[in-house]
């Protein structure tokens, strides 16, 4: 819990020293750690054999991004963002960057708008990954929901010698802003919950479209982290009456 969390985290103040949990709402992501990813450097022959994975986060809302994020192993390869792309331009955006990088599976946030992109998608025989992050996580004794386990996986991804691109720094992108944005707090079950992207908004953030999309590749690392592995849905059949 220490190597994963740190000493300092409230995780490990909770289950490791029996303690309460800082009272109020903190930030996930310190600084620190990102700064450390922008530093960090890897050379090719220490990522090129890690599969690449495509996390796309598509736009809700007029002021928000469709972003695009390419991840190999240790190191971020790509990012891109929109504004004002439809789902079938977004369809066509995946699909050129997918004849590029030849990605192994491309993970989309497929609620609401998210949801006509992910069809055309498949109709395209393109390897995407439908992201529900409002599942439960598979972790419940730590995570909330899924959203909430795959920024924990982002997380100690971060903490375990990533490689961010200084090109993420720039004003479109703002990538080492959303990570550090980022905020949490315990449920009434003790569950780590973060802050929805519209709470995040009203106090004054931007909303963290780059960093959700980046957390999305790692949905392979989450059970529960596409339909066909969730439980069937109990049906209840009820006898039909003809007159």
């Amino acid at each position: 819990m220490e190597d994963t969390y740190g000493s300092d985290s409230d995780l490990y103040r909770m289950r490791v020293l029996g303690k309460f949990p800082r009272v109020g709402i903190a930030q996930y992501i310190s600084a620190d750690m990102v700064e450390d990813a922008l530093k960090t450097q890897i050379e090719y022959q220490d990522y090129y054999n890690y599969p690449k994975v495509m996390g796309v986060d598509i736009a809700r809302f007029g002021d928000d991004k469709t972003a695009f994020i390419i991840r190999q192993g240790q190191k971020v390869i790509e990012i891109k963002t929109f504004k004002g792309l439809d789902t079938m331009e977004v369809a066509a955006r995946i699909a050129e960057y997918q004849a590029v990088h030849n990605c192994s599976a491309i993970f989309i946030d497929a609620i609401g708008v998210g949801a006509g992109t992910m069809d055309r998608c498949r109709e395209l025989g393109l390897p995407v990954v439908e992201v529900v992050v409002s599942q439960k996580s598979s972790e419940p004794n730590i995570y909330s929901n899924l959203r909430a386990q795959l920024w924990g996986e982002l997380k100690k991804w971060l903490g375990n010698g990533a490689d961010l691109p200084v090109s993420c720094k720039d004003k479109e992108v703002n990538l080492p802003g959303e990570l550090t944005s980022m905020e949490y707090f315990y449920n009434n079950k003790m569950q780590l919950q973060l802050l929805s992207k519209r709470d995040l908004k009203k106090k004054g953030h931007e909303s963290p479209d780059v960093a959700d999309a980046l957390a999305y590749t790692f949905a392979a690392n989450a059970y529960d982290a596409t339909p066909a592995r969730r439980l069937k849905r109990k049906v209840k059949r009820m006898r039909t009456l003809w007159v």
